[in-house]
């Protein structure tokens, strides 16, 4: 079943906030080193925006294997292979590629935090929804159909059709005396 994940946009903003008061408190901007300074405000401000546009991911171990997850959006879904998403440590590994100041490799680095994560409330919700669109399949039977003969075995399917009528009539469990004919009188 698919599983869903959730994006907090808040975190972008959050982190780029927190980037901006680091910088200020590690480097006194002078007029000798103003541009400088602009420069390496900018090439940070341009890597925190593209590492969390893909979305740092808090990967389940349960979901290591799967090739996607659905990524929430409000209310919208979106297919998302887990390729697209970063971990920690290839956040990691980007920074220190795309930058060569360690001290701004080390801020960055510092403030690496996840904004998708696994999402329990609407994975469980979709998969009830998925179990009542099943049972509404199999539960339908017209009025004044035979539901099952005398004596007949009963296979997955016949068991299926009998307990979705079960549950609509709000029955207890399906016992063994079900030789005589069920027949729905609606």
């Amino acid at each position: 079943a698919d599983v869903y994940y959730e994006k907090d946009f808040v975190v972008l903003q959050k982190v780029l906030t927190d980037f901006e008061i680091k910088i200020e408190k590690e480097f006194k901007e002078t007029m000798f080193n103003y541009g400088k300074i602009g420069d390496l405000k900018n090439k940070g401000r341009e890597i925190i925006r593209y590492l969390y546009e893909r979305g740092i991911i808090y990967l389940r171990s349960k979901d290591i294997e799967k090739d996607s997850v659905q990524l929430l959006y409000g209310l919208n879904t979106k297919t998302i292979s887990l390729d697209n998403f970063f971990s920690i440590n290839s956040a990691k590994d980007f920074i220190k590629e795309e930058l060569n100041n360690e001290k701004i490799q080390d801020l960055l680095i510092d403030l690496l935090t996840y904004d998708v994560r696994y999402n329990d409330n609407w994975t469980k919700k979709m998969i009830e929804i998925d179990l009542e669109s099943i049972h509404d399949v199999f539960g339908l039977v017209e009025k004044g159909s035979l539901i099952i003969k005398k004596h007949q075995l009963i296979n997955p399917e016949l068991y299926q059709k009998l307990y979705s009528y079960k549950q609509s009539l709000g029955l207890g469990n399906i016992g063994k005396g079900i030789g005589d004919s069920l027949v729905n009188q609606g």
